[in-house]
């Protein structure tokens, strides 16, 4: 009953309240007041802006009262009045467009003249009557072919990146497999490669989510909304299981030691770490203001995302410092060294693509942080994958060879000592070791 519960939501948030779309038909409660409906980015080529709307008015005394607004982003239209508590007439007063809703019982086309990338806001404006339901179907274009021509200036070259980005990871995946096939035969470890496999499967999914969001989109203006969430919740399960994967390397799991210390710190880590990315999904899917044009991690739960990342890379400097320390093998000793770098990267890009994403140009944001977000995940799994190659000229493939272990002392089996932090690295204490 619970699993059957926890499925039915999961379907809601998925495929309930659309998000941003070439094509927008709904309708919407209109108190008296001003209400907004959608918005769209024309690129610097103009586009055509298409409307019909209706009045659930039998009498059609309520049409010609409703009046359907469009305001650009200049600074003496939408910006003075969004967040204005001027009157609702005066606001209507402020619009570049405006006309009854009486008038659009039948589809009337705009053109939309180029200059720069610009922001058009679609309001309902009822500053006469009380409670007015009106239907809407609202269609934007931009000028140009199958990757412009439906998508807003901001999501211009997403679905160019999701193609490149999509093959490059399938191509991945294929030869990390071959990479597990090796090291099978070879009796050699496989299971960090089998979570980075996973890591890289599910990021490639998530892409291929948005692909088919994006070519379906680019055909009908409406795209696939459960594709398009199903592509970000599965990038957050990817960015979960490869933290998971940089936790156990720098703890020496299982390169140095088949012994992982702190068991409980580390499944409550993950699993808070889980818990925020899944309030991040609940807010992409419904607590995204409408109006907003900001990267979804530059908000509040995006904050305490990079506040979790933050402590946890501190941690991981801890222990990768920690295992540097303790391995005696010359080989692992600059692979850790490597892996801080690295692992200090990785956590790193977050709080410095959102800082980015700040101050970018709204018609810019979606496209550059998708190409960077795409990028260096793409990235950070390819050099992880070149480091462990089966080539003879890679000095690093060694450290996957369990037979080319240093033994600490007599413990044969690489198992951590239990010892006390604070003479972690006094290499004269001679602890007991745990068998």
């Amino acid at each position: 009953m619970r699993m059957g519960l926890l499925l039915l939501w999961a379907f809601l948030l998925l495929f309930t309240k659309p998000v941003l779309t070439k094509v927008s038909i709904g309708s919407v409660t209109a108190d008296t007041g001003w209400k907004f409906v959608e918005k769209f980015c024309f690129d610097e080529r103009g586009g055509f802006f298409t409307a019909e709307a209706s009045v659930n008015d039998p009498r059609g005394f309520f049409s010609n009262l409703t009046e359907l607004l469009l305001y650009a982003d200049a600074e003496d239209a939408w910006p003075q009045v969004v967040d204005s508590s001027a009157s609702c007439q005066w606001k209507a007063n402020q619009s570049n467009l405006r006309g009854p809703i009486g008038e659009l019982s039948t589809a009337r086309h705009w053109g939309v003249k180029g200059q720069r990338p610009r922001w058009w806001y679609i309001v309902v404006s009822n500053c006469q009557l009380g409670r007015v339901d009106v239907s809407y179907n609202l269609e934007f274009t931009n000028e140009g072919g199958l990757f412009s021509h439906q998508f807003g200036k901001d999501e211009q070259g997403i679905y160019e990146m999701s193609i490149v980005f999509f093959a490059v990871l399938t191509l991945l995946a294929a030869l990390i497999s071959a990479l597990l096939g090796v090291l099978c035969l070879r009796h050699m470890h496989v299971k960090i490669v089998v979570v980075l496999l996973v890591a890289v499967a599910l990021e490639d999914i998530s892409v291929m989510l948005n692909l088919i969001h994006c070519a379906t989109f680019a055909q009908d203006g409406v795209g696939r909304i459960g594709a398009y969430r199903g592509g970000i919740f599965f990038d957050m399960v990817a960015q979960v299981v490869f933290m998971l994967l940089l936790l156990l390397l720098v703890r020496g799991w299982p390169l140095s030691t088949n012994f992982l210390p702190d068991k409980r710190r580390l499944i409550a880590a993950i699993t808070i770490v889980a818990l925020s990315y899944i309030a991040l999904f609940i807010y992409v899917c419904i607590g995204v203001d409408p109006l907003s044009t900001l990267y979804y991690y530059d908000a509040i739960p995006g904050y305490v995302i990079i506040a979790i990342r933050l402590l946890v890379f501190a941690w991981a400097m801890f222990d990768v410092r920690r295992t540097w320390g303790y391995e005696s093998d010359a080989l692992r000793k600059r692979f850790y060294v490597f892996l801080g770098v690295y692992v200090a990267l990785w956590f790193l890009l977050m709080p410095l693509l959102v800082l980015i994403a700040h101050f970018l140009q709204s018609w810019y944001r979606a496209k550059i942080i998708a190409g960077l977000v795409f990028s260096f995940n793409t990235l950070t799994l390819i050099v992880l994958s070149w480091m462990f190659r089966p080539s003879k000229g890679n000095a690093y493939f060694a450290v996957l060879d369990p037979k080319a272990r240093v033994m600490f002392g007599s413990n044969t089996l690489q198992i951590f000592p239990m010892f006390d932090r604070s003479s972690i690295y006094d290499k004269s204490d001679k602890p007991a070791f745990e068998t």
